[in-house]
């Protein structure tokens, strides 16, 4: 049995016309009437009774009529799914990002989405405690971090897709005011507050990108 027997059976049963069954199909009469028989063979029932004028269907063929169609119709989604996979329009990706990372990749995802709205983009916080299991592990397509924080290993590979100004806003009377650079050692003390306030902030932006695009 194969997809062109099927097709054809099917549409005999829809016409009860062999010659208009083969211009439907661009095949021969003859060719119609071998895949029939073929068919009639491999179930070991007559599934038409023919005569010099009509095409009649029978009660084995009425029955086998609805699987045909669904055999076919299977195999085109199949085909479909398939090719949508190969050329990139279906599927799922999984973007770890660190959390002082996510202005650049929102604007991504958002391109990306538009381009190719079948796809799932699936937006996770990196875990932090082990860097290396995390992006090897295979739970990540691909990550973004700040570069100095890329974990040192072998089955790692990055590239540099954008600098970024990273800002720090402190009070009138602190003694980072009034400078045009800070020195990120001389943050070592203050760091853990910029960086919760950084959290919450990116936290949020990871929810907005979660539940707008998976």
């Amino acid at each position: 049995m194969d997809i062109n027997q099927l097709n054809c059976f099917i549409t005999v049963a829809q016409t009860l016309n062999f010659s208009e069954a083969a211009r439907r199909n661009y095949v021969s009469q003859s060719t119609v009437s071998r895949y029939v028989s073929d068919l009639e063979k491999e179930f070991g029932v007559q599934l038409f009774t023919r005569s010099h004028r009509d095409v009649i269907i029978t009660s084995e063929g009425k029955a086998l009529l609805p699987y045909a169609i669904e055999i076919v119709e299977t195999l085109k989604k199949a085909k479909t799914v398939i090719k949508q996979m190969h050329d990139g329009g279906q599927g799922k990706i999984t973007l770890g990002c660190d959390v002082t990372s996510l202005s650049f990749p929102t604007k991504c995802i958002a391109d990306f989405a538009e381009k190719y709205p079948g796809i799932t983009i699936d937006v996770r916080q990196l875990d932090e405690a082990d860097r290396t299991l995390a992006i090897t592990g295979g739970e990540y397509d691909f990550c973004f971090m700040p570069r100095d924080m890329v974990p040192e290993s072998s089955g790692i590979e990055s590239i540099i897709t954008h600098n970024e100004t990273l800002s720090v806003v402190t009070a009138k009377n602190s003694k980072f005011s009034g400078r045009k650079s800070v020195k990120l050692s001389e943050l070592a003390k203050v760091f853990w507050y910029f960086r919760n306030l950084l959290l919450r902030l990116c936290i949020w932006k990871l929810w907005i990108c979660s539940v707008h695009f998976t």
